[in-house]
């Protein structure tokens, strides 16, 4: 038989981090408590090591660096250290569409619409055919339950890239 530890980093009722880990024979006859005191230290380590590199990308100022490490903190659910990094990146590169797109998906997240749908305008007004900030448009009315404005921009996703698998699948 096989034994995992499973362990969860939470952050407010909500799930930062998860990692399964398989137990070899001699961690489970005795070194069970040892082991997952690791794992949970080594979530935890990197955690704090991803916000102190953030640390220093925000005093660096970097376009594509504010990006990278926004998309990891939205991608981990820290939306408004997601947001601040977006926002910075727009501080530095004001039409910069990637940062627009993030920035939609973070408060579409939070259910602020209005704001969401700016943001993707706006990533528009940059890059008016990129497939997948129309997808994320096209997510944000299927989220507002505007169905026929949702199924009119994943269409126009399918114009532009006719294999774009989300496309299809929305």
């Amino acid at each position: 038989s096989s034994a995992k530890i499973i362990a969860n980093v939470f952050e407010n009722g909500r799930v930062v981090e998860a990692r399964e880990h398989d137990l070899v024979q001699k961690q489970i006859n005795g070194q069970v408590d040892a082991t997952i005191q690791a794992v949970h230290r080594e979530m935890v380590k990197e955690i704090e090591l991803l916000f102190q590199m953030a640390d220093k990308i925000r005093a660096v100022r970097h376009v594509t660096s504010c990006i990278k490490i926004g998309q990891v903190f939205l991608n981990k659910g820290f939306l408004d250290e997601a947001i601040d990094f977006f926002e910075q990146a727009l501080s530095i590169e004001k039409h910069n569409d990637e940062a627009c797109k993030h920035l939609g998906v973070c408060y579409v997240k939070t259910k602020q619409y209005a704001e969401a749908e700016q943001y993707f305008s706006r990533a528009l007004n940059a890059a008016s055919d990129y497939a997948d900030i129309i997808l994320q448009l096209g997510l944000l009315f299927f989220e507002k339950k505007e169905y026929v404005r949702a199924f009119e921009l994943f269409e126009k996703c399918l114009t532009i890239n006719a294999s774009f698998f989300a496309a299809h699948f929305h």
